[in-house]
């Protein structure tokens, strides 16, 4: 067919489709396919081979006013575009995911399409081994369901395995200083000038 939509299907070995701006094309009944969205400010890319790989990426154009280039109209490099979007999955071992600043890899995510609220809410902690979260700037690594945890940012740095040490601090060296091992057995925290000992969980002096 042709005209507002133009198509061309060899079901269900091949076939593309054009509709307005968007492009797209399969094969093998749709378990490999990708599609193309040209919008006023951005424009967005997708491939899958279900439910194996899944990869999207959205870049906006210079010429929208959202990003100034210094080439002549052309799409800047992702690091220096805080409206890049990518979500990228290997399905069950690991995927990834950055929307501007913010910015996560996991292993395991066993969920075999894109990311979904109800699903990261209710099920992707159970299978998740390992994550790294960036949030404009500062990071977070999780391990075992927590049970090796590490922060870091701009004047803080907290790092946790439990339950047998923990050590963090917070401010700067005028700031807060405090680890511990055993969850308290053992403890020490200063605050500015006044510092904190702690023996068998409850004796502090």
């Amino acid at each position: 067919s042709s005209g507002k939509v133009d198509k061309l299907y060899f079901w269900p070995v091949w076939g593309r489709k054009s509709i307005k701006n968007t492009k797209s094309w399969f094969m093998a009944a749709n378990l490999i396919g990708g599609q193309e969205v040209d919008r006023v400010d951005y424009t967005l890319n997708r491939f899958m081979i279900f439910p194996l790989v899944y990869n999207e990426k959205r870049t906006a154009k210079a010429e929208s006013g959202k990003l100034k280039a210094e080439d002549g109209g052309e799409r800047k490099e992702e690091a220096d575009d805080p409206t890049f979007a990518r979500y990228f999955k290997l399905w069950p071992l690991m995927s990834y995911q950055r929307e501007g600043d913010v910015a996560s890899w996991r292993t395991l995510d066993l969920w075999p399409t894109k990311r979904m609220m109800s699903v990261e809410r209710n099920w992707s902690p159970l299978w998740t081994l390992y994550s790294h979260t960036k949030v404009d700037g500062a990071k977070e690594d999780e391990l075992l369901w927590g049970l090796f945890r590490w922060q870091r940012g701009e004047g803080h740095n907290y790092v946790s395995l439990f339950p047998l040490f923990t050590n963090g601090r917070a401010g700067g060296d005028e700031g807060v200083r405090e680890w511990s091992f055993l969850k308290g057995l053992i403890g020490y925290k200063r605050e500015g000038l006044r510092k904190t000992f702690r023996l068998l969980y409850f004796i502090k002096f």
